[in-house]
């Protein structure tokens, strides 16, 4: 548990984000972290939630995940009386004859006094991963809170277990857990701790200083969108104040006692991130995820982005429409030296060793030939599906990355090559080629300008050297495709769902009737595309899944999806 645990943060928290200039963090010499104010230029055209829950729950909270109301919720998840999205929950059966109320009907909700149309969720207070404690609050907006508490009552009453009244909270226990519910300013507060009494904790959290209040909370919460359909705030501060030494501990497990310095940058790295907002708007019919992270100042994590730039126009130059195109830009040495810090002494030692036999082997410095040499900026792509054959493994690839000193990658270039069997040399468009024989295809890589190209695909390769963008498949986009986002200055993934059905209805060792429903939901779909870049210490991001459904993405995904599982033997 712990190392998923901690592979899940790992992972999460490496995500890059788009840029703003609105949040800026920064570290005391002492370690304390503080925000630094910056004049906001940002205009969100995202919904914000300006009050609400954020003015009684307290600031230092972990986690904050919240649907804007119970209304938006049933709608696009398709609750109703027979089930969720389509499948009937056995477990809910008959709760309407034993407690007089179906959970899943909307009406039967607000009749209990519960409010549809405000935001509903959960906070994770605090987090103590050495002491195995989490103390939890759910959060229900209500018209009448106490005809609610008086319906629980009545519920915990049939299972033998009675309320009552303790320091101005209601109380009730379940297996030992003790759970507090608390009215205030038209919600009911259900807090708990599983592995210890929470009242104390419970009685502390409404005299905190609020979340409104954070002006991390609030900037974060503007650009990701703290009133769309869900909303997801991370605290990284308070649960690393919390779980650093724990975190080195759960480090040190995953990497079965390497020791070096691997957990301790690793956690350094981690606690450098302050904040996090994630939000999803369920009523477009396109899926939308956009995301925010504040880091401190002085994160080497800020370094990988320093002083480079991004160079599409090789990539964007192929004419065949792209099944797939990732483009990233990276600072090499940054890179490099935080790998470095991670390892041992000695781990370092084995790779100068191995750089050494290299370089007597071939000549070429892998440090100073190789990687002080990169640009930084690398795309490559999947290109002309209808083409391709998948059962001999012939793919349309092609790429390329940046160097800063061409006449050395060219020279560099020739003396890898030279050792290498089945090897020609042409020359294609005017660039002296390195031509491999890899059996089913050919792969050309070859230096122009400031780019080293390659590709298994002649024709790919000859588009790429001239690199006319002008005249590449985004000349034959109309306004609807993501023309501007492949041409912006941010790291990006772009998938064509199009180009893999027609992909997949090629290849014969592929049975349609096996496929059939899958193929009706991949036909829905238009592209992915995930966009992000950072400017200083602010990383920003969006997932989109386009698609072309007519109404909210939910609701036109529910029926494909209960056609798959149905395939897949589920009985309605």
């Amino acid at each position: 548990m712990k190392k998923i645990l901690a592979l899940l943060i790992f992972i999460s928290l490496f995500t890059a984000c788009k840029k703003d200039k609105n949040i800026s963090t920064d570290t005391k010499k002492n370690g304390e972290k503080t925000e630094q104010k910056v004049e906001q230029k940002f205009v969100s055209t995202k919904k914000v939630q300006k009050n609400g829950v954020a003015t009684i729950l307290p600031e230092d909270l972990i986690v904050l995940a919240k649907f804007n109301s119970l209304e938006s919720l049933y709608r696009n998840l398709s609750i109703n009386g027979r089930g969720i999205f389509g499948f009937n929950p056995l477990i809910l059966k008959d709760i309407k004859e034993q407690f007089g109320f179906n959970p899943l009907i909307l009406k039967d909700m607000e009749e209990l006094g519960v409010d549809s149309k405000r935001e509903i969720g959960y906070a994770l207070l605090d987090l103590n991963i050495a002491k195995e404690s989490a103390s939890m609050l759910v959060f229900i907006p209500v018209t009448d809170g106490k005809k609610l508490i008086s319906k629980w009552g009545e519920i915990l009453k049939k299972t033998g277990m009675e309320l009552s009244e303790v320091d101005g909270f209601t109380n009730f226990k379940i297996d030992e857990i003790s759970f507090y519910i608390k009215e205030k300013d038209g919600f009911i507060f259900l807090i708990f701790n599983p592995t210890e009494d929470v009242l104390t904790h419970a009685k502390a959290i409404f005299q905190k200083k609020t979340l409104s209040s954070s002006e991390k909370y609030g900037k974060i919460g503007e650009r990701a969108g703290s009133g769309e359909s869900f909303y997801l705030y991370a605290n990284f501060s308070t649960f690393f104040a919390t779980n650093s030494e724990k975190l080195k501990e759960v480090f040190e497990d995953i990497y079965h006692g390497m020791g070096g310095t691997i957990p301790v940058t690793m956690v350094s790295l981690l606690n450098s991130y302050q904040a996090m907002g994630v939000s999803v708007d369920f009523e477009k019919s396109d899926f939308i995820v956009t995301w925010v992270a504040g880091v401190d100042k002085n994160s080497k994590i800020n370094d990988l982005m320093k002083d480079i730039s991004f160079k599409k126009e090789r990539i964007l130059g192929i004419k065949s429409e792209p099944l797939f195109i990732l483009s990233f830009a990276l600072n090499p040495i940054a890179y490099w030296d935080l790998v470095k810090s991670m390892f041992r002494e000695h781990d370092i030692k084995d790779m100068n060793r191995s750089f050494a036999e290299m370089k007597a082997e071939t000549g070429v410095d892998f440090i100073e030939d190789i990687l002080k040499n990169l640009g930084g900026n690398f795309n490559m792509g999947m290109f002309d599906v209808s083409t391709m054959n998948l059962d001999m493994f012939a793919v349309n690839f092609a790429g390329d990355f940046t160097v800063k000193d061409s006449k050395k990658a060219e020279e560099i270039l020739v003396k890898l090559s030279e050792k290498a069997e089945n090897r020609t040399v042409e020359e294609i468009g005017g660039v002296k080629t390195q031509v491999f024989n890899l059996m089913v295809v050919s792969l050309y890589v070859g230096v122009k300008g400031e780019h080293v190209i390659y590709s298994v695909n002649k024709k790919l390769y000859e588009d790429m050297i001239l690199g006319d963008k002008s005249k590449g498949f985004l000349s034959s986009w109309d306004s609807k495709k993501p023309k501007t986002e492949l041409e912006s200055d941010s790291q990006l993934l772009y998938f064509n769902f199009d180009e893999l059905v027609k992909m997949i209805n090629a290849s014969p060792s592929i049975s349609q009737d096996v496929w059939k429903s899958t193929m009706n939901l991949l036909v829905k779909f238009d592209y992915t595309i995930m966009n992000a870049s950072k400017d200083e210490s602010i990383w920003f991001g969006d997932f989109i899944l386009k698609t072309k459904f007519k109404e909210p993405f939910l609701l036109e995904l529910k029926p494909l999806v209960v056609d798959i599982a149905k395939e897949d033997g589920y009985e309605e």
